[in-house]
């Protein structure tokens, strides 16, 4: 009671539902027609984005060109109140190789210490 909802939606009508409701605000979301090629951000942007899409849809796969899947957990069972508050992620990697491995490892060093850095 008393807080405010924000809903992004590309669902016009969704979004048309929303009035008049107490404390819920819709907001429509228009994508562009086409995107580029290539997109440039910082790995915040990217952690933010694949972390949110992974609580979203609860995973995330991503299929590399030689088979193998990169999962990206934002919700697993026994998720506890601290895992939610630091907003902690799981990965694992199916048919890994000692390649992909060290790569997803390295990123996700790089993810975390670009996190302890933002925070000091």
């Amino acid at each position: 009671p008393g807080r405010k909802v924000i809903l992004f939606s590309s669902d016009n009508d969704f979004v048309v539902r929303c009035d008049g409701m107490p404390n819920l605000i819709g907001l429509f979301v228009s994508y562009p027609d086409k995107l580029g090629s290539n997109h440039c951000t910082q790995w915040e942007n990217v952690s933010r984005l694949l972390y949110q899409l992974s609580v979203i849809y609860g995973r995330v796969d991503v299929n590399t060109p030689v088979g193998e899947t990169v999962r990206m957990y934002g919700v697993w069972r026994g998720k506890g109140v601290s895992h939610w508050r630091e907003e902690a992620g799981e990965i694992t990697v199916d048919a890994p190789s000692s390649v992909l491995l060290e790569s997803v490892r390295r990123d996700a060093t790089i993810l975390g210490e670009a996190e302890g850095s933002e925070a000091s």
